[in-house]
């Protein structure tokens, strides 16, 4: 199993936590920690960074899911092996 951590920014909107664990849930991957916060800006901008385990063998498939969510979601992301 590698470690994981996925970085993102996007404009806040309902949703994304949901949508990107779901992601992971579906390559087998386990979170090991999640830490997000949203600006007081005005429009509010999303912040996470995710640390998670997974079999170095479904980076591929995740990756390729990740950048479609990130460009759904408009967001500016790195998805790194730690």
């Amino acid at each position: 199993m590698n470690t994981f951590i996925l970085l993102l920014s996007c404009s806040d909107q309902k949703g994304i936590v949901a949508k990107i664990t779901d992601q992971l849930l579906q390559v087998g991957a386990n979170i090991l920690d999640l830490d997000q916060h949203c600006s007081e800006d005005d429009p509010p901008q999303f912040f996470m960074r995710l640390a998670f385990v997974m079999d170095a063998n479904h980076f591929e498939s995740l990756n390729q899911k990740i950048k479609l969510l990130m460009d759904n979601l408009s967001a500016e992301y790195s998805l790194i092996n730690a």
